[in-house]
C-alpha cells in the first residue's frame, strides 16, 4: 500500500530519488527536479493528448516506453530520462514526424549558397527601398556584396523556386544593386568592432578568406594582424579577376572597410622559408589563420621551350591587374576550360588579339560558368574542342602548338568522362601567344619550417567544419584548403574559421558554427506543381550590359548595373519560401539536438493543403503534427473552428466539413492558437508581413 506524506511520493529519476506531488505528471516532476523533456503536443492548459511521442521515457516495470506527458508519479516509480536507449527512441519519433513534414525551414536558395546569405531576408527590405539596410543584413555572413554581386557563380538561383513559376530571382544582381546603392550613400557600412578580449590572431593573406575571418574576428572584439605577400588587398579578387567583372575600386572599399575595422595589415610581407618563420607569428598571436589561396601556376603540360610566348594564366591576369599591358601579338591561344580561362580569354580580345580556347573536353564538360563562356562568344572568341596541345615549338617568331584531337572515353575521378588522344590525329595551331590556364596549386611551403600536415594534394588538411588544422590554436581555410575554387567559398571558410577561433580563444571546445536541423520540400523538379499554378508571371530583370563592340575596347566594367526600378520590381518576384517561425520551432530545436535525418523513414507525404482565406491565420497543413492543440483551444472558446477531417494517417486539421477559415465564427481565439502551435501549422499572418514583403499575386 502506498504511502503518502504530506501528499507527497518518492520516485527515482536516472538514479536519484526525488520527491513530487502526488497526481504530478512524470514530465512535471523532472521538470521540476531540473531534467529537459522534450515536448511538441503537450500545451500546459491542455489535458495531455500523447500523440507525438517525443517526450518519452523509460519506467521500470513498464511495457516499452511511456509519454512522460500523461504518465502519474506513483510512490517507489523508477524513472529513466537520460539513457541512450531513451534518446534513440525519442529520435525516432522526431523523425517519423518529420518524414512527413512538408515545409521549408529555411528558403531553398540561402540554403544552397555556401556563404548562407539571408537571401530572402535582403531582398525584403530591398523591396521596402531599405537598400543600406538590405546590404548590412548580407553582412550578417558575407562583408564583400558588392564584390561578390559581380563576380559569384549564383549557386542560390539554380534552386530559386522562382524558377518554376518562370525564371529563378536575380539575386547576384540585387546583391550587387543594394551594395551599389550603399556606396552612394557613402558605404560600405560595416559594425562595430566588440569590445577588446586582449586575445591577438595571425592571418597568412589578405584574400576573401582572410579579410573575411579578419572581419569576424573583430566582431568579437580580437585584435587582427594579416600579413600579406602583396602590396595590395583583395588576394584572387584583386589578382585573379580582370576589371572589366570586377572594378578595382569596389573591391578596394570593400577590403578597406573591413580593414577600417582596426585590422593592421603588413603588406609586402611573406611567411615561410623567404620570409617570417610560421613559428615565430605562432608566438607571436594567441590563434593563426592560414588563409594563402592557391595562387601558384600549374606546371606547363608541353614538351618543348616554354620560355618564350607561353604565359601561365594566372600571372597574366595579376599583370593586367597592375595596370601592365602585356604584348600578346595579333593571335592567342588559351588552353583550358575554367573561369580563369576565360578571364585570360576576354582580357586578350581587349589587348587587340583574336582568341582561340583549346579545351580537350567538350562544351559540355567545361568547368567554366555557362554566363562566362557566352560572354567570351559575344566578345569573338573562339573555341576548339576535343583538343589538346601537347608540344610547342618556335619558327618565324611564331608559337608552334603541336596538338591533338580528343575522344571521351570512361568518367575519371572528376566525374566527366576521360580524353583519350586519337592517333593520326595530329596537326598544329600557330599562334603569337599561348596562355595556360589549365589550374592552379597551393603554396604550402610554410609547412616545410612546421608540423603542418598536408593533402595528396599538398593543401592543408583541416576538419571541414571547424577549419581546424593539427596544429594546436592553428586554423587554414579557402582556395589552400580545398584547392583553387570560388570566392564564396572561401568566404565561407573565412567565417567558419572566424567562429572556431573564438571558440578556441574562449577555451571551449571546438566544434565550429552550430548546424541546424533544416526540412526540406523536396528538389525543385520533383515539387508539385500545385505550389506554383496560382503564381502571376512576372519577367526577370535583365542586366544591362554594354555592346560587345563596344566593351572590348577597354576594361571599363561590362554590366552597367540594374535601374532602380527594374531592382524594385525583382525584390518582390521572391516567392518569400523557408519558414517565418524557423527561429522559434520547436520540431526543429529538438529535431538539432538530437541529430534527426528527414530521410530515416522517407515515404509517401500527405503534401501541403494550405488555408489562407482569413485575413489574419494562415493554416499550413503540410507543417502539422496533428497534435490537437488548437482543435481544442478552439473547443474551448467554443467557436469548433478547426477539427480533425480524415481518418488514420490522412487525419488532417482543418475547418469542420472542409470549410475554410473565412467562415470561422467571429469569436474564434486564432492568437491562442497560433500562439500555441509548435510547429507553425497555424500562424498569424501578420508573422509574415514582419518578416516578408508581398510578391505580386503572392499571398
Amino acid at each position: 500500500m502506498t504511502t503518502l506524506v504530506d501528499n507527497k511520493v518518492s520516485i527515482r529519476i536516472d538514479g536519484k530519488e526525488y520527491q513530487a506531488e502526488a497526481g504530478w505528471t512524470v514530465l512535471r516532476a523532472a521538470r521540476e527536479a531540473g531534467f529537459e523533456i522534450p515536448i511538441l503536443c503537450h500545451y500546459e492548459k491542455l489535458t495531455p493528448f500523447s500523440s507525438c511521442y517525443v517526450c518519452l521515457v523509460e519506467v521500470k516495470g513498464a511495457r516499452g516506453f511511456v509519454p512522460s506527458c500523461s504518465t502519474v508519479v506513483a510512490e517507489g516509480m523508477e524513472i529513466t530520462v537520460s539513457s541512450e536507449a531513451v534518446f534513440a527512441a525519442r529520435k525516432a519519433a522526431l523523425e517519423l514526424l518529420v518524414s512527413d513534414h512538408f515545409g521549408d525551414c529555411e528558403p531553398p536558395c540561402a540554403a544552397t549558397c555556401p556563404a548562407q546569405v539571408p537571401i530572402r531576408d535582403f531582398l525584403a527590405l530591398a523591396a521596402k527601398g531599405e537598400y543600406v539596410k538590405a546590404a548590412q543584413k548580407i553582412r550578417e555572413t558575407l562583408p564583400f556584396p558588392g564584390s561578390l554581386g559581380r563576380v559569384c557563380p549564383k549557386f542560390c538561383e539554380t534552386a530559386c523556386r522562382r524558377g518554376r513559376v518562370d525564371e529563378s530571382v536575380s539575386v547576384c544582381n540585387m546583391k550587387r544593386f543594394v551594395s551599389d546603392m550603399e556606396m552612394k550613400e557613402g558605404g560600405p557600412f560595416v559594425p562595430k568592432p566588440g569590445a577588446a578580449t586582449g586575445k591577438s590572431v595571425g592571418i597568412i593573406g589578405a584574400g576573401p578568406a582572410g579579410l573575411t575571418a579578419a572581419y569576424f574576428l573583430r566582431l568579437q572584439g580580437h585584435a587582427v594582424t594579416i600579413y600579406e605577400k602583396h602590396e595590395s588587398p583583395g588576394g584572387m579578387l584583386k589578382w585573379g579577376i580582370p576589371d572589366y567583372r570586377l572594378p578595382p575600386d569596389v573591391l578596394s572599399k570593400e577590403c578597406e572597410a573591413i580593414i577600417g575595422m582596426g585590422v593592421e595589415v603588413k603588406y609586402n610581407t611573406t611567411v615561410g622559408p623567404d620570409g617570417i618563420a610560421f613559428e615565430e607569428l605562432r608566438r607571436r598571436h594567441d590563434a593563426m589563420f592560414i588563409a594563402v589561396g592557391a595562387q601558384k601556376s600549374s606546371d606547363m603540360p608541353l614538351d618543348g621551350d616554354t620560355s618564350k610566348g607561353i604565359l601561365a594564366g594566372i600571372d597574366f591576369l595579376e599583370q593586367c591587374a597592375r595596370g601592365e599591358r602585356p604584348q600578346v601579338g595579333h593571335k592567342v591561344a588559351v588552353m583550358g576550360g575554367g573561369d580563369v580561362a576565360m578571364d585570360c580569354a576576354r582580357t586578350s580580345v581587349r589587348l587587340g588579339a583574336e582568341v582561340v580556347v583549346l579545351y580537350r573536353r567538350t562544351r559540355k564538360e567545361m568547368p567554366a560558368s555557362t554566363f562566362e563562356i557566352e560572354e567570351a562568344g559575344h566578345e569573338g572568341v573562339k573555341f576548339e574542342f576535343l583538343v589538346a596541345p601537347v608540344k610547342v615549338r618556335h619558327e618565324g617568331g611564331k608559337v608552334l602548338l603541336e596538338c591533338v584531337r580528343m575522344a571521351l572515353g570512361e568518367p575519371d575521378a572528376s566525374g566527366r568522362r576521360r580524353p583519350v588522344p586519337q592517333p593520326g590525329s595530329e596537326f598544329t595551331v600557330e599562334c603569337d601567344t599561348c596562355i595556360t590556364a589549365i589550374g592552379q596549386q597551393v603554396d604550402a611551403s610554410l609547412a616545410d619550417q612546421s608540423e603542418l600536415n598536408l593533402t595528396k594534394r599538398s593543401s592543408f588538411l583541416v576538419d571541414e567544419r571547424t577549419m581546424a588544422t593539427n596544429l594546436p590554436g592553428v586554423f587554414a581555410g579557402g582556395d589552400c584548403a580545398t584547392g583553387a575554387d570560388v570566392a564564396v567559398r572561401a568566404i565561407d571558410a573565412g567565417r567558419k574559421a572566424a567562429c572556431s577561433i573564438g571558440q578556441y580563444l574562449r577555451s571551449v571546445a571546438v566544434t565550429g558554427e552550430p548546424v541546424k536541423f533544416n526540412s526540406t520540400t523536396g528538389k525543385l523538379a520533383d515539387l508539385p506543381e500545385s505550389l506554383f499554378v496560382d503564381r502571376e508571371k512576372f519577367p526577370r530583370a535583365n542586366m544591362p550590359a554594354l555592346p560587345a563592340g563596344e566593351r572590348v575596347k577597354h576594361f571599363g566594367e561590362v554590366d552597367t548595373g540594374l535601374p532602380e526600378t527594374d531592382a524594385l520590381a525583382e525584390a518582390v518576384r521572391c516567392l518569400k519560401c523557408g519558414c517565418v517561425e524557423a527561429d522559434d520551432c520547436k520540431l526543429r530545436q529538438y529535431s538539432t539536438e538530437y541529430g534527426v535525418n528527414q530521410a530515416r523513414y522517407a515515404g509517401a507525404r500527405r503534401g501541403h493543403d494550405n488555408d489562407l482565406s482569413h485575413p489574419e491565420v494562415a493554416l499550413e497543413s503540410g507543417k502539422c503534427i496533428n497534435c490537437g492543440i488548437c482543435v481544442r483551444l478552439l473547443e474551448q472558446d467554443g467557436s469548433y473552428a478547426l477539427g480533425f477531417v480524415g481518418r488514420g494517417l490522412d487525419a488532417r486539421v482543418k475547418p469542420p466539413f472542409n470549410g475554410k477559415l473565412a467562415d470561422a465564427p467571429a469569436g474564434a481565439d486564432f492568437a491562442a492558437a497560433t500562439e500555441a502551435c509548435p510547429t507553425a501549422g497555424i500562424v498569424q499572418k501578420k508573422k509574415y508581413k514582419e518578416k516578408r514583403v508581398e510578391a505580386p499575386g503572392g499571398k
